[in-house]
């Protein structure tokens, strides 16, 4: 049974919008994506249905021209995998900005001598605690403890713990970035629930979907 995409996408909208997470221009472009998708397949539907009510075609032959009606069809969706390629490249963009801020620059031995400092002084402390003291300076915005422990030759804490506590400390010290990065991720999943809606309404898998679709 095929998919009934615009009763799928209106629901979509309409969650989109009771959300108030995005502005209504974006979710207006969101909006004529959708349409274009549901438009798309219901060409293909209304085509298959054509040849399966004809009498003309054997089962095989029908399996044939619909496989060739999706290939076509598939070809009109290049429109959506372009924009969630350029989301991919902006997202990737924007990620690169949220690097955490590092100690400040000074003399660069000097600081060398306090992280190793430092450092000695974690390596004798029992691993639960030294993530503690670790979440800790990052709440204090001590930024050469943290330069310490990250920098360090020999990983003194779980490095997923490094990368939650550098994920926490760039929120903080980029919230204009972060909400740029939040829109674009936002905007990219409504572009993509719309391709899989397409997909799953065409009956393609997933080889098939990215162009390798039998013609005539």
């Amino acid at each position: 049974m095929k998919k009934d995409l615009e009763w799928e996408f209106r629901i979509q909208l309409d969650l989109l919008r009771r959300s108030g997470h995005l502005p209504e221009a974006t979710i207006a472009d969101i909006e004529n994506a959708l349409n274009r998708v549901a438009g798309i397949v219901a060409e293909y539907n209304e085509q298959v249905k054509r040849e399966t009510n004809s009498g003309d075609a054997t089962p095989q032959g029908i399996i044939k021209r619909e496989k060739f009606w999706a290939g076509e069809a598939v070809k009109k969706l290049d429109f959506l995998k372009t924009s969630l390629s350029n989301l991919d490249q902006n997202i990737k963009q924007t990620e690169a900005e949220l690097q955490p801020k590092a100690a400040p620059a000074g003399d660069p031995i000097l600081q060398y001598l306090r992280e190793q400092e430092i450092r000695s002084d974690f390596r004798g402390k029992d691993p639960l605690q030294m993530e503690i003291e670790y979440h800790q300076a990052q709440s204090r915005g001590d930024l050469l403890v943290a330069s310490a422990i990250e920098n360090s030759p020999r990983p003194l804490i779980r490095p997923e713990v490094i990368a939650q506590v550098r994920e926490e400390r760039s929120r903080r010290e980029h919230p204009e970035v972060i909400a740029k990065l939040d829109f674009l991720q936002s905007v990219r999943h409504h572009y993509n629930q719309a391709l899989m809606g397409a997909q799953q309404a065409l009956a393609i898998e997933g080889d098939d979907f990215n162009g390798e679709i039998t013609t005539l």
